[in-house]
C-alpha cells in the first residue's frame, strides 16, 4: 500500500506525530508520495525520510507554473493521485480553505483511496488583503 500526504504550505506542528499514528495503525507503506513544495509535503518528506520510508516527490516544475498559473498546483496532485490504486491511503492536511489540499482529497476519494483528513486545532488568521495566513498564533 502506499500513503499519498497533501496538506498546506504553510506546515502544521502535527504532522509527524499523525503520520505516526497512521504508521503504527497501518504499517509501513510501499512508498510515501509528497508533492515536493515547502509546508507539509516539506515535512511529509523530511518524516519518510528519517522513518527510512521509500519517498517520491512530484514537484510542480518553473515551467509547469509559467504555463498553467495556479492551476500546476492542482494538475501535480492529478499526477500524484494517478500514481496510486484504490485502496492506497491519502493522510491530508488542510489549514482553513486549502484548495489544493482540499482538491486533492477530492481527487483521492474519486480514484478509491482511503482518505484522512486531519483538520487543523490550531489556531489561524486569514488576511483577505494579502490572500494568506499571517498567523498561526493566539490572539
Amino acid at each position: 500500500m502506499q500513503l499519498l500526504v497533501s496538506g498546506t504550505r504553510h506546515g502544521r506542528s502535527d504532522v509527524w506525530t499523525e503520520l505516526d499514528a497512521w504508521l503504527a495503525a497501518h504499517g509501513r507503506p510501499s512508498l510515501v508520495i509528497a508533492g515536493g513544495a515547502r509546508g507539509v509535503d516539506s515535512q511529509a518528506a523530511d518524516w519518510a525520510r528519517a522513518r527510512g520510508l521509500p519517498l517520491r516527490e512530484v514537484p510542480v516544475l518553473d515551467d509547469e507554473w509559467r504555463d498553467l498559473g495556479l492551476g500546476a498546483g492542482h494538475a501535480r496532485n492529478r499526477v500524484m493521485v494517478e500514481l496510486c490504486q484504490p485502496g492506497d491511503h491519502l493522510v491530508a492536511f488542510p489549514l482553513g480553505r486549502s484548495p489544493g489540499t482540499r482538491g486533492c482529497v477530492d481527487l483521492a476519494c474519486a480514484a478509491g483511496l482511503w482518505s484522512y483528513v486531519i483538520e487543523t486545532q490550531e489556531p489561524w488568521l486569514w488576511d483577505p488583503r494579502d490572500q494568506k495566513i499571517i498567523s498561526l498564533a493566539p490572539f
